[in-house]
């Protein structure tokens, strides 16, 4: 199987292929020079490019909300996560950052 992972602007977040493990790892902003919007709610999509027989597409949802800390850091405050637009993920917690981690199965 081969696949990849696009935001909606069609920068390519994992080029492929998925290892052994069956594993692909995506951290939308690590290492990006995207800006992280603050004190808002925010949606972003993602689409997962499935090359078996033929081209399936999923879709990644991420609704989030930043703010910043006591120590002047960005945090995440909100974070829902959905595949084929099934709520997957849930945390009303405070995070430092986030990354979605998907298996084959």
């Amino acid at each position: 199987d081969s696949v990849k992972v696009y935001s909606e602007d069609g920068r390519i977040l994992f080029p492929g292929p998925v290892g052994g493990d069956g594993r692909v790892d995506l951290s939308p902003y690590f290492g990006s020079d995207l800006t992280i919007p603050l004190e808002k709610d925010t949606t972003e999509y993602y689409y997962l490019h499935l090359i078996k027989q033929g081209l399936d597409v999923d879709t990644l949802q991420i609704d989030y909300r930043t703010s910043i800390d006591d120590c002047n850091e960005k945090r995440f405050t909100k974070i829902n996560f959905y595949y084929n637009e099934k709520l997957v993920y849930s945390n009303a917690g405070e995070q430092r950052g986030f990354y979605v981690e998907l298996f084959k199965e």
